[in-house]
């Protein structure tokens, strides 16, 4: 974990190790909001983020959607699932989704239980694609802010 202060003294290709998976596998992002250095607060770094990834064009975001990984696969292939009908319900609504939008089932977890996530599964494949387009880039949003978080320091005395 660093300090905002030593983020702000970092080399562009510094910047981009350390924060271009923010956005999964998109350094694009990183790349873009290290223009904007010095960044003042987690505040401002955050919303350079978001609003770089807001302001791309619509082909962009929906490349950046369709690089994060398939939570609905993810979450089928794991231990928590100890009922075959479970496993079947998440396996038809992630087919079902995925066949709707034509990108993974995106979701903060950490925000959520696993009721709540096969709840959010199905009330979301009711959306229109824009509408689904904006939920996922909302979800993405919370997820890179977990992620800022994780990585800059709060207190300027570690680094």
């Amino acid at each position: 974990m660093i300090t905002l202060t030593a983020l702000n003294q970092m080399t562009q290709s510094e910047f981009i190790d350390l924060l271009g998976s923010i956005y999964a596998h998109t350094p694009w992002v990183a790349a873009t909001a290290f223009e904007q250095i010095p960044f003042e607060s987690h505040e401002d770094l955050i919303f350079t983020f978001k609003a770089i990834v807001e302001d791309a064009n619509e082909e962009t975001k929906l490349s950046l959607i369709r690089a994060h990984p398939d939570l609905g696969n993810k979450l089928i292939h794991t231990s928590e699932i100890t009922h075959d009908s479970t496993q079947e319900q998440l396996d038809h609504l992630n087919a079902a989704y995925l066949d709707k939008f034509g990108f993974p089932f995106i979701i903060c977890v950490k925000h959520h239980t696993y009721a709540q996530v096969l709840a959010a599964f199905t009330s979301r494949l009711e959306n229109s694609h824009e509408k689904e387009i904006l939920q996922a880039l909302h979800q993405i949003h919370l997820i890179a802010q977990l992620k800022i978080v994780e990585k800059i320091s709060l207190a300027e005395s570690s680094a």
